[in-house]
């Protein structure tokens, strides 16, 4: 009688492990880490911003937008697409403000991965933070991929309201 008791007991965790791992309909979403923060300069940045034609510039009227992403995937995704705006769009976006407020910037990406990196420094005295937000408002990081079981999804984040102001 015990060793019937063991067998359906057995029986009944084997069939509600096998019922939880099938049921298991949870989609697959890749992890996204994506930081856009706009900071102050260090000492040592400003020393290499050049500073001829302006009227008694200081390390405060400049800023720094640091835009880092990076998506890792597993086997479970078979495409993936993502679509970071150019380094003209980030240039032209802050400019929109009301002119010549780009200084310089840099951005690579590394090799064939999805990790992105990008900086830029502006010229920001008189300029608020929701200038800068509103710049880019309408400017996406956009992320579409597909899943083995051929499910595609498209994801978007807004630069300007993914922003952190430090």
């Amino acid at each position: 009688m015990k060793k019937i008791n063991e067998i359906i007991a057995s029986f009944i965790i084997f069939f509600q492990l096998v019922l939880l791992t099938s049921c298991s309909n949870i989609p697959y979403e890749p992890k996204i880490k994506m930081d856009i923060i706009v900071r102050e300069l260090t000492k040592n940045e400003y020393s290499a911003v050049g500073t001829m034609g302006l009227n008694n510039p200081s390390i405060h009227d400049f800023k720094k937008i640091v835009f880092y992403f990076e998506m890792k995937n597993s086997n479970q995704i078979t495409y993936r697409n993502v679509n970071i705006p150019e380094h003209t769009i980030w240039k032209y976006r802050i400019n929109s403000i009301d002119g010549e407020r780009y200084w310089f910037g840099n951005y690579y990406k590394m090799g064939d991965s999805s990790t992105y990196h990008r900086e830029i420094v502006y010229y920001s005295k008189g300029v608020s933070e929701e200038q800068i937000r509103k710049a880019f408002e309408d400017t996406f990081i956009r992320i579409s991929y597909q899943t083995e079981h051929g499910e595609s999804r498209t994801l978007e984040y807004s630069i300007g309201n993914s922003m952190e102001f430090k």
